[in-house]
């Protein structure tokens, strides 16, 4: 039975723009009922069960049965609402394609929290590297990722020294991958338990990005590295981690070294195919070229993404990026 999302407002125009909206995405997994009258609300909690409830902040009725809805998310009028209570507060007056990420986002951290299993040496890693970077680049990746998360637990790390948000959900303001790094350079304990602290959601994808410098990802050094990919192997629980990287350092040297696959993103031009054969001829000077696994080389034909557009994942799918990533994935992982 499909699960149940409700937006209880007594603005009924918004209520029923919000419904309207997501009823015509075919990539919500709920279905989302909107209620104007507390009366409407209350029969229908009476008959079954809501799995979230998101209602304007002065609105919730008392005598509604609060045992038959799992999860709560308040309106806010302000601008800057707080996310860490019991009742996170969503801004009501944005995008609602931005409050559905922030919905979904904090659902499947706490889903993910009270249903978290280990599978405990069981981690496929996965290495995209663009040794020019570029924002289809960027695209191809979080498309890998979020398809390959459909049918499996999936962990994306950006890894990128000069971070660029190319989709909606991406918040500018978050700084969880630098704040996981300082965690990792002190050797603090439970490294893993920190990270799912720091983890955000994009669908069913999780991903642990935001930094605070560039300078951070280069002061990882390769023993640091090994660390962080052994423990990601062996406890993180994920089916698969993929790595993105777009910078070349020893830190980086190592992730390759650490990967099951590498995925070489780069464009048809005569420039790019240079960088990459001074890229191959580098690996092959320090001995690693022969240590690597198998290499999946990926020519983009053109620039998909413009400064100005940020993508939903509904977007992402329609992206010309999502059917290359969506062969390539299938091609990953039927070998």
């Amino acid at each position: 039975m499909e699960k149940v999302l409700a937006v209880y407002d007594v603005d009924s125009m918004y209520a029923t723009r919000f419904m309207e909206f997501f009823q015509k995405r075919k990539d919500c997994d709920f279905e989302i009922i909107a209620f104007t009258k507390k009366e409407s609300l209350i029969d229908f909690l009476k008959q079954k069960k809501i799995e979230i409830l998101l209602y304007e902040e002065s609105s919730l009725p008392e005598e509604i049965p609060k045992e038959n809805i799992k999860y709560f998310y308040k309106l806010s009028e302000r601008p800057g609402a707080a996310k860490e209570m019991e009742i996170p507060e969503i801004y009501k007056y944005q995008a609602a394609p931005r409050i559905m990420t922030e919905i979904i986002s904090d659902y499947n951290k706490r889903e993910n929290i009270t249903s978290y299993s280990y599978r405990a040496g069981n981690v496929e890693i996965l290495t995209a590297f663009a040794p020019v970077p570029s924002g289809t680049k960027m695209i191809f990746t979080w498309s890998m990722a979020v398809n390959l998360s459909e049918t499996k637990k999936v962990l994306f790390i950006p890894l990128d020294s000069i971070p660029v948000s190319v989709l909606l959900s991406e918040d500018d303001s978050n700084h969880g991958l630098s704040e996981f790094i300082y965690y990792l350079k002190e050797n603090n304990p439970n490294i893993i338990s920190k990270l799912k602290t720091l983890v955000q959601y994009l669908g069913n994808l999780s991903y642990l990005s935001g930094i605070t410098h560039g300078m951070d990802l280069f002061s990882l050094s390769r023993e640091e590295v090994s660390i962080w990919c052994d423990e990601l192997r062996n406890n993180s629980g994920y089916h698969t981690v993929i790595f993105y990287s777009n910078h070349y350092s020893e830190a980086m040297l190592e992730v390759l070294n650490k990967s099951d696959q590498i995925v070489i993103l780069m464009k048809d031009s005569s420039y790019e195919k240079a960088v990459y054969r001074e890229w191959e001829r580098q690996i092959n000077f320090i001995g690693l070229k022969d240590k690597l696994p198998q290499v999946h080389k990926v020519i983009l034909t053109k620039e998909d993404w413009e400064g100005n557009q940020y993508l939903s994942l509904h977007e992402l799918k329609s992206n010309p990026c999502w059917e290359g990533a969506s062969q390539l994935i299938k091609q990953i992982t039927s070998s």
